[in-house]
């Protein structure tokens, strides 16, 4: 490829710190960096800082030498710099008043993190080639305003992540999906092309565009994620549960449905039975603590284990030693922990809903997301029926070769820079 590709890691520079280092989209972002890395040296790999307004060349760590294993910055904590927020359109004065106040004296903050990071940070100008980016829209908004007012004829191809924030927008929309529409616009607006992470997500945003809250599209490719699990190098350090479990990654109430599981568990004692442990792992949210403590929770609180972010090394042991790993949502863009379950050779129950049958196939045993009883019989039968799991794990063991890798999502990112006819950015707004 004759012009430039430049890979965005902002997600890694000024979202994913402490608690968020390697979940969710910054797994993603780190991984399909870390397969162009090997796949082809030419990719240069960037990152946006919102206090100087400009891009960055950096040279990453990869491998080995990260701390993931994958790919990490290899900068100071301390010195990275805080992200900006400046005010949001439709907030009131005094709140507008306060987010520009906070955002000077925050920027005068990261001008002195700036210059502790001159020597990981070289100044880059990007004026042809392709931008690829699989960051929150959020961070993409500035980009976009970057490239316009430098009059760069970059190529802009985003990778969205779903647009599930749209589902119930109303007439009321909070502050939240507010500005995740607005974001979106402005991101289709200004793109070249769309990368879309699965099928299910490039239907739901034409839909979104049918209904009128996203803009037309100008063109999109679909990339599906990979079900690849990849250690990390670590030793496992977490103290498996003694009793027989299934896992959740990331499960909480509402749309991720573990209401649901804990219906289903609540059955299960009604019926005079001990229902499987169910442990959840990832970062720990009020609303779930919360809704756990309530009294009508009270019968199953002690059935349930929290796991705040554990380490890669021990969620793949969470996941290997599993009864099964649950996936009850109703709407998953694409469903990272279904498909790294069956990366690892573990059953896997999930919802027939939005991406997920994608993701599982004919390997993962679906369920009504609204039917406890079901999933209560389910979760009986893996407890109690040996030979009915063995099977399970050997189907999935003897189609691994049918799974996505990481490098399978790189190679089809590159191949997506091939369709002809994008368009430089030449405005903001």
């Amino acid at each position: 490829m004759s012009s430039p590709v430049y890979y965005d890691l902002s997600e890694l520079y000024l979202l994913s710190r402490g608690r968020l280092k390697f979940y969710g989209i910054a797994r993603v972002v780190a991984e399909i960096g870390y397969e162009l890395h090997l796949l082809d040296k030419g990719v240069i790999f960037v990152v946006y800082d919102e206090t100087a307004r400009a891009f960055f060349e950096v040279t990453p760590h990869f491998g080995k030498a990260s701390y993931n294993g994958v790919v990490d910055l290899g900068f100071p904590e301390g010195a990275v710099p805080y992200r900006l927020r400046g005010p949001k359109p439709g907030r009131s004065l005094p709140n507008r008043v306060f987010a520009t106040t906070f955002s000077t004296f925050l920027r005068a903050v990261n001008r002195s993190k700036l210059r502790a990071l001159r020597s990981h940070l070289k100044p880059i100008a990007l004026q042809d080639g392709y931008l690829v980016s699989a960051g929150r829209p959020k961070l993409l908004v500035d980009m976009i305003d970057c490239l316009a007012r430098t009059g760069s004829r970059t190529r802009f191809y985003p990778l969205l992540h779903d647009c599930i924030p749209l589902h119930d927008f109303g007439d009321k929309p909070d502050a939240f999906q507010r500005n995740f529409h607005a974001d979106n616009n402005k991101v289709i607006r200004h793109a070249s092309h769309i990368i879309a992470n699965s099928q299910f997500t490039a239907k739901d945003l034409q839909a979104k565009v049918e209904e009128g809250l996203l803009p037309p599209l100008p063109g999109m490719s679909v990339v599906p994620l990979a079900h690849e699990c990849r250690a990390d190098g670590e030793t496992a350090k977490l103290e498996l549960p003694v009793r027989p479990y299934v896992l959740g990654v990331g499960i909480t109430l509402g749309r991720k449905n573990l209401d649901v599981v804990l219906a289903a568990q609540k059955l299960l004692l009604e019926q005079g039975k001990t229902p499987p442990l169910m442990v959840i792992a990832g970062a720990n949210r009020w609303r779930t603590i919360a809704g756990l403590n309530s009294g009508r929770n009270a019968t199953v609180a002690q059935h349930v284990l929290m796991i705040d972010n554990p380490s890669q090394a021990d969620l793949i042991r969470l996941y290997q030693n599993a009864l099964a790993t649950l996936m009850p949502s109703k709407l998953e863009g694409w469903g990272l922990p279904l498909g790294e379950s069956l990366w690892l050779g573990t059953p896997a129950l999930a919802a027939p809903s939005s991406s997920l049958p994608e993701v599982g196939g004919d390997l993962a045993v679906y369920f009504d997301p609204d039917s406890p009883a079901e999933l209560a019989g389910l979760l009986e039968r893996l407890a109690t029926d040996k030979d009915y799991r063995l099977g399970l794990q050997r189907r999935i063991v003897a189609a691994r070769s049918s799974l996505r890798s990481w490098k399978d999502v790189a190679e089809d990112m590159l191949a997506a820079l091939q369709i002809p006819g994008g368009q430089a950015i030449d405005a903001a707004g």
